[in-house]
């Protein structure tokens, strides 16, 4: 559970912000455009996980659960490369999440035939890794390949040192943004990992942030269906922008507070199934963070469909920024005194600090708009 929460946590840096940058560039520009996005996007993914391997590799065997486990702090890494690199910003530009969920569906369905065919015991945990990492890859090859053969974009063309340069300051505001997002979410089991004296208890938490990120993916695709949508209508003027977002709020607000109240309902038994030995202590953890799911989905809401639409991704960076500091004090205060526990509670206040502080800005720019207008 580390491992895959580590690799979870450095995707995000080396996927860098371009699931929103590059999806934006493409949704408005033309073919000539968007294979120059897609050259410096694969770059400079390239450059990052070349580069993060060293400091991670050093960082990760010197503190917490990675420790004496070197080859687990590889496959950590592997891991994040072949979630990282995904071109997934390709088809969320162009309207075709359809091919990636279909990819998804049958990497998963290999990994879970081969999981319950290979893995029979404690032993065979290293062969779970491997398969975790080849399932991966193959899903990224695939997308890959479906993306340059609709692009004529040659494989020989797809890494330009100098495109990815441009492409890391280009992106910059969003990797702030995105690595800023990692500190209170995915990098919360790897604190708890460096802080907490029981692996146990970190793999109680571990597994109930897995439960409940399985359960969040509904709002991902959602919002990165409707956002490159949006960006078309506001580049041809903006009507009906309205109307796409009201809309988009009913449907978050159901499937937010419709996840929480499933959960709170269904934790003891789905955890009872999959976790039958630390299931009470997993249950209560999973309790604890439903409460993130309305305040996930609001945020994804007001913050990438209000405010990265607006081109105030500054404003929306600068909120990010200071809810990630909060939580590194909040997070080291709460698993210091209460432990696992602690940190859910803690991750369910910065969510909704933030859902308050993005809904406040967009509050005040409407009224200060008016104010101009009136004037």
């Amino acid at each position: 559970m580390y491992t895959i929460s580590s690799a979870i946590w450095l995707s995000i840096l080396i996927e860098y912000g371009f699931n929103i940058y590059s999806t934006r560039e493409i949704a408005s520009g033309n073919q000539e455009g968007s294979i120059r996005v897609i050259i410096g996007t694969q770059s400079a993914k390239v450059l990052i996980s070349i580069a993060l391997l060293p400091v991670y590799f050093i960082l990760s065997t010197q503190f917490g659960i990675f420790k004496n486990n070197e080859l687990w702090a590889i496959f950590s890494w592997l891991l994040a490369i072949f979630i990282g690199i995904s071109p997934i910003y390709y088809f969320q530009a162009n309207e075709k999440l359809k091919t990636v969920a279909f990819t998804e569906l049958i990497s998963s369905g290999i990994l879970l035939i081969s999981v319950f065919g290979v893995v029979k015991n404690d032993e065979n945990l290293i062969l779970l890794a491997f398969l975790l990492i080849f399932t991966r890859f193959l899903a990224i090859l695939f997308l890959t390949h479906l993306m340059m053969a609709e692009t004529k974009l040659r494989w020989v063309k797809i890494f330009n040192l100098n495109i990815g340069l441009e492409y890391l300051k280009k992106a910059f505001h969003f990797f702030i943004f995105q690595g800023a997002i990692s500190l209170y979410t995915s990098f919360n089991v790897v604190l708890l990992g460096m802080f907490s004296l029981s692996p146990i208890e970190v793999g109680e938490y571990a597994s109930a942030e897995r439960l409940i990120k399985a359960g969040l993916g509904f709002i991902g695709p959602l919002s990165q269906g409707i956002f490159p949508r949006l960006n078309k209508i506001k580049a041809q003027g903006g009507h009906g922008l309205k109307s796409i977002r009201r809309y988009a709020l009913l449907a978050f607000l159901f499937i937010g507070f419709g996840g929480m109240a499933l959960t709170l309902i269904f934790s003891r038994f789905i955890t009872s199934i999959l976790f039958s030995q630390d299931a009470i202590e997993i249950s209560v953890i999973l309790n604890i963070l439903s409460l993130v799911i309305p305040a996930i989905a609001l945020s994804n809401l007001f913050g990438f469909l209000h405010l990265v639409v607006e081109r105030k991704e500054k404003s929306f960076n600068k909120i990010i920024f200071v809810a990630a500091i909060v939580n590194l004090f909040l997070s080291y205060f709460m698993i210091v005194n209460y432990g696992a526990r602690g940190l859910a509670v803690g991750w369910v206040i910065i969510e909704w600090m933030i859902v308050g502080m993005i809904f406040l800005k967009i509050v005040t720019d409407k009224y200060s708009l008016k104010s101009q207008m009136g004037n």
